[in-house]
């Protein structure tokens, strides 16, 4: 008897952190996006450091970092209406989060006119380093989510 009490107390208490917060899928899911970005970004930003670089490589990766950095923008704005109660300094660090997405969307698309607008070959080192500043964002937005805690 006092056994079957304490294995629901046991699992009452593991039930109610996971409840309390509704976000926490979505901040798992925004994490794992923002740290395949960054390490598919640094991948690529080394091979872009050689000079007998393969170009071509980075026009098929532009659809998949554009995807990434949509899923990211999408689970930022779904964290935002879901109306998560915030004090000052988580606050601070969520409008933060929201300005990296957007900063990262800005990189994801001057890296596509890059690569769009003619001889990428010639652009390299500005292409490596439009993708480095990929990686670093989403490197920041991994950890400012981090730091939110939700």
């Amino acid at each position: 008897m006092k056994t079957t009490l304490l294995m629901t107390l046991v699992c009452a208490l593991a039930i109610i952190p996971a409840s309390a917060n509704p976000n926490a899928p979505l901040a798992s899911q925004l994490t794992t996006e923002a740290r395949e970005l960054a390490v598919k970004a640094e991948t690529l930003a080394k091979q872009l450091k050689q000079k007998n670089a393969n170009i071509s490589s980075a026009q098929d990766q532009v659809g998949e970092f554009t995807r990434r950095a949509g899923e990211i923008n999408r689970l930022v704005g779904e964290i935002e209406s879901s109306g998560v109660a915030l004090d000052g300094r988580r606050a601070q660090e969520f409008e933060r989060l929201k300005s990296l997405a957007s900063l990262l969307n800005l990189f994801v698309g001057n890296k596509q006119q890059l690569l769009e607008g003619g001889d990428a070959a010639r652009q390299r080192e500005l292409l490596r380093a439009h993708i480095v500043g990929i990686a670093t964002r989403a490197d920041l937005i991994d950890k400012s989510v981090r730091k939110l805690g939700i």
